[in-house]
């Protein structure tokens, strides 16, 4: 579950480039691709929730001292 976090924000950002070029396509697959982009990010979103031991939300990547955190 590695790849999770990552693709639940660049599912929406590749259905919003992918959106104009099914557009292009057929405007019903443009329709079905940009809430399929969506719903899966939602899904993976949930997914991580249920997978993310309870008390256990630091990211490595982000300094607590940006957002002026006390731990």
């Amino acid at each position: 579950m590695t790849l999770t976090p990552w693709l639940i924000w660049t599912a929406p950002l590749a259905g919003a480039v992918l959106t104009p070029a099914f557009a292009k396509i057929h405007p019903r697959l443009r329709d079905y691709g940009a809430v399929a982009f969506t719903f899966m990010a939602a899904v993976l979103a949930t997914l991580t929730t249920f997978t993310v031991a309870q008390g256990d939300y630091q990211i490595a990547w982000i300094s607590s001292s940006i957002f002026n955190v006390k731990a």
